[in-house]
């Protein structure tokens, strides 16, 4: 579905990802871990085309990154993709439900299929009661777990998660990683994910460990 065939890539002609090739299968969790620096989100904005590699090539469903347009990646990222980051990256000056309905808006979702799915994925992630509230007056935590609707919302193939749970307590932290783990099997999505917390790591079906750029463990 998803396979990185010798990918590299630099900046600022620092090498940061060198040679990797993997393939990923559907439904599993994957782990990324590494030090700091060592190219982990790189490679996650490269396997979801928020980034392009300078060599080798990312394919998702037969579709080379390196030769499509940025209509077809946006497209791609739009329809079969999901994204949570460690900033929430809501609209700060819209409530709640206008963040969530907005990007199903530009997919040309007709408005009663976005009620009938946000009112789902509200109820089931808890924050029904938040949707007329703005951004700045939520917690962390919901904050996040309203991040975490916005993705689900598309109905992704592949759900990117770069260090979700970086701005958390560890508390929170555990309660929002378990719910993103609940919900991949729940929706069987692919989950790729970016941590540094290695008891999430290690609960992966696939935990990719990268050193100066490199695949230096595959468990």
């Amino acid at each position: 579905m998803l396979k990185a065939v010798g990918i590299s890539k630099s900046f600022n002609k620092q090498l940061v990802i060198n040679n990797v090739s993997m393939n990923f299968e559907n439904n599993k969790f994957y782990s990324i871990v590494g030090a700091s620096g060592s190219g982990k989100s790189t490679l996650l904005y490269l396997l979801s085309g928020l980034e392009k590699a300078d060599s080798g090539h990312v394919e998702y469903d037969e579709l080379n990154y390196d030769i499509a347009n940025d209509s077809q990646l946006s497209k791609l990222r739009l329809e079969q993709f999901g994204f949570i980051f460690q900033f929430h990256n809501l609209i700060p000056n819209i409530t709640v439900r206008d963040n969530l309905m907005y990007q199903q808006f530009m997919r040309g979702k007709k408005k009663n299929l976005i009620v009938d799915d946000l009112a789902q994925i509200s109820s089931r992630l808890g924050i029904s009661d938040k949707l007329d509230k703005f951004p700045s007056v939520l917690s962390g935590g919901e904050q996040q777990r309203v991040s975490i609707a916005r993705a689900l919302l598309n109905q992704p193939n592949i759900l990117f998660a770069d260090e979700p749970t970086g701005n958390l307590d560890s508390k929170t932290s555990f309660t929002v990683i378990n719910l993103i783990l609940d919900l991949q099997k729940e929706f069987k999505f692919t989950l790729i994910m970016v941590t540094h917390n290695n008891s999430i790591a290690e609960i992966a079906d696939v935990q990719i460990k990268i050193t100066d750029g490199q695949i230096a463990k595959l468990n």
